[in-house]
């Protein structure tokens, strides 16, 4: 199995940072008695603590060897005799980072049926960056996210747009979620009076928000911004890259908007909090 020390051993190198402990290294069935020659297939998953990998689990897919002879599992590129593994889903198939969840999912047709569409109502846009007052993507935050709110009468609801799991994918997409998001941490927000026609075209495109989730082209601020737009507030699409283990950010992201926001030229009737906090919770009930 020497090609596959080899590779565990380059891995882990190149995972580690001045300001991280080396991971812990944990190998799944590998099967015992392969020759030194032989390439071993396997995947990888990561367990981070804030933005360090504290461990790395490669999992056994199959292998080759000269001359022919091979096992796997799964289905995909071939393996001497056997078969690999190429199209398995996340963890294993494709490179993921984690999104921290917050609140449980819900029908924001439910959510919003409370809110009265011939009166005006209030928008506020959220941002919890990775690490405030900077544009790091990532940071002692995670990821961060962007969510919004609406207040009308008595009624309150906080609402932010997630992957359906939380090991979201950097090379591809996903289903979608809305979450409730009453009482997240977030340190700087924008906020205005919508009009009638405002509120109808949020409530509008809430309730039939996209159902794809894409990391880098679609994520919570990508839909906040998107959100915000309908309440009559257009924000700037600033993106930013990371490098993590396991592939490239490449998109809009909580750190550039809340840098954005800090410095924005407020429009008419738009006001900022650049103290931060946490969202309220939300109150109100209807038939």
């Amino acid at each position: 199995m020497k090609n596959f020390q080899k590779n565990i051993a380059l891995t882990k190198t190149n995972t580690t940072s001045s300001s991280c402990d080396p991971p812990s290294v944990n190998v799944v069935g590998v099967p015992e008695g392969l020759a030194e020659d032989c390439t071993v297939d396997f995947y990888q998953t990561i367990i981070w603590q804030g933005s360090c990998p504290i461990q790395i689990t490669y999992t056994y897919m199959g292998h080759s060897c000269p001359g022919g002879g091979g096992s796997g599992s799964g289905s995909g590129s071939s393996y001497g005799s056997g078969s690999g593994s190429s199209n398995i889903p996340p963890p294993y198939g494709a490179p993921t980072i984690t999104i921290p969840f917050k609140g449980n999912q819900v029908d924001p047709t439910q959510e919003l049926k409370c809110f009265n569409k011939t009166q005006t109502a209030k928008f506020t846009i959220f941002v919890q960056q990775p690490n405030p007052n900077t544009r790091n993507v990532h940071g002692p935050n995670e990821v961060g996210h962007t969510f919004i709110g609406i207040e009308q009468n008595g009624i309150k609801r906080y609402l932010g747009f997630y992957p359906d799991s939380p090991m979201a994918s950097l090379i591809g997409s996903q289903n979608s979620e809305i979450h409730d998001n009453s009482t997240t941490l977030y340190h700087v927000s924008l906020t205005k009076m919508m009009t009638t026609a405002e509120l109808t075209n949020v409530i509008s495109y809430i309730k039939n928000y996209p159902q794809t989730y894409d990391l880098n082209n679609f994520n919570c601020t990508d839909f906040a911004i998107e959100v915000a737009k309908k309440a009559g507030i257009t924000l700037p699409k600033t993106k930013g890259s990371y490098n993590f283990v396991v592939g490239t950010f490449n998109g809009h992201n909580p750190g550039d908007l809340g840098e954005d926001i800090r410095t924005l030229t407020l429009p008419t009737g738009v006001t900022r909090n650049m103290s931060g906090g946490n969202s309220p919770q939300k109150t109100g009930t209807c038939n």
